[in-house]
């Protein structure tokens, strides 16, 4: 077991981006630079979903290595959609779509990436994301449904320097979904409370600084509260927020937080993460999380489930410099739908519903994609 604590800087490894004004679209030409547009809800049962939408994910395989070899792509190169379902606290699927650049658009607050569409709008001090999504599956059959959240605009005036390499938003405060998917013969509908957020960046994301992060939320009696931990990739304290979502669409944020951590262990594939990590604000503790789960285990990244308290939320760990090591690749690429091809031929152990991917593998739903 550790136990170890800091006290926080405010600043430094990212910033506060201004959620009244929209990501700069200049992002898509920013050499090995990413925007991602992140959704979430859980219930208190563990039912939910996760949906990315995203130009430059530094996840997808030979875009950090492409940067790091002094040839960066741009983000408007690799646009990706990825959405993950889950009953009980267990993934039931999963899919990360990759697409050529001719088959996305991003044009203010409206994306188009293969036949989905997203398009956000603000009235009233609301804002309002229609997702329409139509995905086709490995081995055939599609992913068709709806995806409706609505939350008020959020407001602060504490946003940091918008040239921040850097730059992670609520977009909107806290927030309802309804779903409605169809996934061959199956029938979704999910319904409660969620959580909407984005982050873009203007260099790769291992040359900004970060060692290592941890974020997630929580969803309570209708605020929503959120933590961000960055360790500098030098050493030294990490960087740690609180963020307070009121129902209003306020934003507060609460820096040069303390960070302890306990119980520190390795997941499956290397990525160490602590059971427990707790925020403090003088003498008093901010959030204590406590991970439940580990959702999506990967050579670095996880999803986690957890909990504070009664509440029930989201979090993940990511280790910037172990992203897109050649080793992995390959093993990365098993998880990457690509619909025109070509894919690895283990795409089906990993991609779409949980139930039935060794039957799909051997061609029992046939298709060759």
């Amino acid at each position: 077991m550790s136990d170890t604590s800091h006290a926080a800087p405010a600043t430094g490894l990212m910033g506060l981006a201004d959620p009244s004004a929209p990501l700069p679209s200049t992002l898509l030409d920013a050499p090995g630079g990413f925007a991602w547009w992140y959704v979430d809800h859980l219930d208190e049962a563990g039912n939910g979903l996760v949906c990315i939408w995203s130009f430059g994910l530094p996840f997808l395989p030979g875009y950090l290595d492409a940067a790091r070899r002094g040839a960066p792509e741009r983000p408007r190169a690799r646009p990706s959609l990825n959405l993950a379902l889950y009953a009980e606290g267990k993934p039931t699927f999963y899919l990360l779509q990759a697409y050529p650049e001719e088959e996305a658009t991003w044009r203010g607050d409206t994306w188009r990436l293969g036949a989905s569409r997203f398009h956000l709008e603000g009235e009233d001090g609301r804002r309002h994301l229609r997702a329409e999504l139509d995905l086709p599956l490995p081995r055939g059959g599609r992913l068709r449904g709806l995806l409706a959240l609505e939350g008020p605009t959020p407001v602060t005036e504490q946003a940091d320097d918008p040239d921040h390499p850097h730059l992670w938003s609520p977009v909107t405060g806290p927030a309802t979904l309804q779903a409605d998917l169809h996934i061959g013969d199956e029938h979704h509908r999910l319904a409660g409370p969620a959580y909407h957020d984005r982050n873009g960046g203007t260099v790769p994301l291992d040359r900004l600084g970060i060692g290592r992060w941890t974020w997630g939320r929580f969803v309570t009696d209708g605020s929503t509260r959120i933590y961000y931990v960055l360790w500098p990739e030098a050493g030294g304290p990490p960087q740690a927020w609180g963020v307070e979502l009121g129902a209003e669409g306020q934003v507060r944020r609460y820096p040069n937080l303390q960070v302890t951590l306990q119980d520190e262990v390795r997941a499956r594939y290397g990525v160490r993460h602590p059971r427990r990590v707790t925020l403090h604000q003088g003498d008093a503790p901010w959030i204590d999380v406590r991970t439940e789960a580990v959702v999506d285990d990967g050579p670095f990244y996880l999803r986690t489930l957890v909990r504070d308290g009664d509440a029930r939320g989201i979090g993940e760990w990511v280790v910037p410099a172990r992203v897109d090591r050649a080793w992995q690749r390959p093993f990365v690429r098993m998880r990457v739908h690509q619909p025109a091809g070509p894919n690895s031929m283990w795409l089906p152990l990993f991609a779409g519903p949980a139930q039935g991917r060794l039957r799909r593998l051997l061609g029992g739903d046939g298709g060759a994609r």
